[in-house]
């Protein structure tokens, strides 16, 4: 019978290495796909019916056009994203450091996620006050 080897922890998370860049670049392309998608058909709502916007909204709608005219720069910042995820996420994957990589994940998705409820929640907020005032 053949002596067996049990796999190490830093073997299994090497193997892994793509996992974490591919979840920030899906997340914070949702983002930028939000800002540029999303947060124009409210900004556009309310320009039409000549609603005031809260300053949490008004950040959403300047955050939305900066990305309208910038999309390459947001692009290529994309693209340096996954490529930067992955080259630290493969050096805490060879330092067996799975606490950190836990770590780096976290700190890539929650500060998009965070950015996106907050513009969708403010946004809506001054949606539901346009609705108010036409009932």
């Amino acid at each position: 019978m053949g002596h067996r080897t049990d796999e190490s922890d830093a073997d299994r998370s090497r193997r892994s290495g793509g996992i974490i860049p591919a979840v920030h670049l899906i997340v914070w392309g949702l983002l930028v796909a939000w800002l540029l998608l999303g947060v124009p058909r409210y900004s556009q709502m309310f320009a039409d019916f000549g609603i005031e916007v809260s300053s949490t909204s008004m950040l959403a709608i300047q955050l939305a056009d900066f990305a309208t005219v910038f999309w390459p720069v947001l692009l290529a910042g994309l693209i340096a994203l996954a490529v930067v995820s992955y080259v630290i996420d493969d050096g805490l994957a060879r330092a067996g450091s799975v606490l950190f990589r836990s770590a780096w994940l976290l700190l890539g998705v929650t500060l998009p996620l965070i950015t996106t409820a907050v513009t969708y929640l403010a946004l809506e907020r001054n949606l539901a006050t346009l609705i108010e005032n036409f009932s």
